[in-house]
């Protein structure tokens, strides 16, 4: 008999479950100061990232960059951080619940790239050229002004991203998600500390997985001897069956945090004509595909979800994006 078509990604999910475990905690100073990173971006001055920006450099001075293959699993972020961001719909959530099934993972990548054009291909570049076949919509609205902050005559910058994507041809996913980018200066580094999270649950078509809450923080900054590296950390809580399938999240998370790195590279490598401080009139909009900002346009989409389900369909579909 033959299998209802919708099952068909289902049972391609289950099959590389078992293969996959956990990635090994992180060491406590490292997961402490990525739930620290992202629960400090709202604090009025910067002296408290400044500190953790310095904490980060030292640790990397004391431990290296190398890591485990798998990355490192996180502690979880305070609920109160999380429950207290602008425009989030945590609504399907109980905090009990997001207590006992927020998880996340970090990955340290290195870039031979000078700070301000890394965060000019995140922030300002078209996301649907410095990621190629990830989306097939991709709209930042730049709630401030972009300009500015690329010139460091503003120390942050805030978006909107929405997002489609379709994966494999088997799954389409829909998201929107609160972007912010800003500058730390300390005593010994200029830093980019950067933060994002889902503004409601994202629509999976169909409806393999409900992730209703999903939070990002990567924090780039030259070391002591110059080496450019960037600290990616996701948490997210996903309504699966199974700790396995948990694990197989992280590890499909960690797995495509690493490439994101592969791509920003491959992308300042192909462009060394970077922008720089882009001319635009102000807060506008970008939307993905045009390669330029303008009043009223501004587009990056949460790299998260799209990739975590780009590797579901990816190890299920034997092939198969968020920024």
């Amino acid at each position: 008999m033959r299998a209802a078509p919708l099952l068909v990604p289902i049972l391609l999910l289950a099959s590389p479950l078992a293969g996959c475990k956990r990635p090994p905690s992180a060491p406590g100073e490292l997961s402490e100061l990525s739930s620290y990173f992202f629960e400090h971006m709202a604090d009025e001055d910067d002296a408290a990232l400044a500190a953790g920006v310095e904490n980060l450099a030292a640790w990397y001075q004391d431990n290296g960059l190398s890591e485990p293959e798998d990355g490192f699993e996180v502690k979880a972020m305070s609920t109160e951080a999380a429950y207290g961001l602008p425009d989030i719909d945590l609504s399907e959530l109980s905090q009990q619940d997001f207590e006992d099934g927020i998880v996340g993972a970090a990955v340290v990548t290195e870039h031979n790239h000078e700070l301000d054009q890394i965060v000019w291909t995140l922030v300002i570049a078209d996301q649907q050229e410095v990621f190629p076949d990830d989306y097939q919509v991709f709209d930042r609205t730049f709630l401030t002004d972009e300009s500015c902050f690329m010139a460091h005559g503003c120390g942050q910058v805030d978006a909107l991203n929405y997002s489609e994507a379709s994966y494999a041809g088997v799954m389409n996913v829909k998201s929107e998600n609160h972007a912010q980018w800003r500058w730390v200066d300390t005593e010994n580094r200029r830093a980019m500390v950067h933060r994002a999270w889902l503004t409601a649950p994202a629509d999976i078509n169909p409806a393999l997985a409900t992730i209703p809450a999903e939070f990002f923080t990567t924090v780039t900054m030259p070391l002591d001897d110059g080496t450019m590296v960037r600290m990616q950390t996701v948490w997210f809580v996903a309504q699966l069956a199974s700790m396995e399938a948990n694990a197989f999240m992280l590890h499909t998370f960690v797995g495509a945090l690493k490439n994101t790195g592969d791509q920003v590279e491959t992308y300042m490598d192909d462009n060394p004509d970077w922008g720089g401080g882009v001319d635009t009139a102000g807060p506008g909009t970008y939307s993905g595909g045009q390669g330029s900002c303008s009043t009223g346009g501004g587009t990056v989409a949460f790299a998260g979800l799209p990739l975590l389900l780009l590797g579901l369909v990816r190890r299920r579909a034997s092939r198969v994006a968020l920024r």
